[in-house]
């Protein structure tokens, strides 16, 4: 082998001295690209998260609070909230467009297929709140019943933010969108004990299910909220 590099040509032996430092360099080079890469991915999935999720929580507020009066509303045969409800519907409408614009410019791709699926669920439930609402006026649905049905919508937003939770490959990411998901878990359990305990004061009576759907809820208040502790 000596004697072959020895009777090469002294550009041979040159390029073949240095090839092997030059590999490594381009090696390194682009495992250098890739990682940036990586992370301007990352940084730039990190800017629609922050972006994106204060959309989310705004339609969420607004629902919990035309859950509420629309429970109230029925409960009591249409004289509480009968001015506040229509304005808090075109509040809530306002949020819906708002997000529905987010996620059409948020540029999910196919590589955030559970995200993509969770928010169109959520618009499809956001769509059906026009329906709800009839059954509200109408006073088809008991207010133990309209509860659940906003529910039903809220959890389809959240699904979104889980989605993205799943999503991230970023530890400290991750940590930050599970500890915000924790918190507006934790709100929207203190609005379903505010809407049950509305629900128990406008009709003078708790039934022994509804104190202890309230306990229930007070326990998952603290279970979201210590989760969100330990992730913060």
């Amino acid at each position: 082998m000596i004697k072959w590099f020895a009777n090469r040509k002294v550009g041979t032996r040159i390029i073949a001295t240095v090839a092997p430092a030059l590999l490594g360099v381009v090696a390194l080079a682009g495992l250098a690209i890739l990682q940036e890469r990586n992370n301007a991915a990352e940084m730039e999935t990190v800017a629609v998260n922050a972006a994106f999720t204060p959309k989310v929580r705004a339609v969420m507020r607004a629902i919990q609070l035309e859950r509420g009066q629309s429970a109230a509303f029925v409960n009591s045969y249409g004289d509480s909230f009968k001015e506040e409800l229509p304005a808090q519907r075109k509040a809530v409408d306002a949020e819906a467009a708002a997000l529905k614009q987010a996620i059409g410019a948020a540029g999910f791709g196919a590589h955030d297929q559970e995200i993509l699926d969770a928010s169109g669920a959520a618009v499809e439930a956001l769509d059906g709140l026009a329906a709800l609402r009839a059954k509200v006026d109408n006073f088809e649905l008991a207010a133990t019943e309209i509860i659940p049905a906003y529910t039903a919508v809220i959890d389809r937003l959240i699904a979104i933010l889980a989605g993205m939770l799943h999503e991230s490959d970023d530890d400290r990411s991750s940590k930050q969108i599970g500890a915000y998901l924790a918190v507006l878990k934790a709100i929207d359990a203190a609005g379903l004990e505010r809407a049950a305990g509305a629900i128990g004061f406008g009709s003078n009576a708790f039934s022994q299910n509804s104190i202890a759907d309230m306990v229930s809820l007070g326990a998952q208040q603290r279970a979201h909220l210590a989760t969100f502790t330990h992730l913060a």
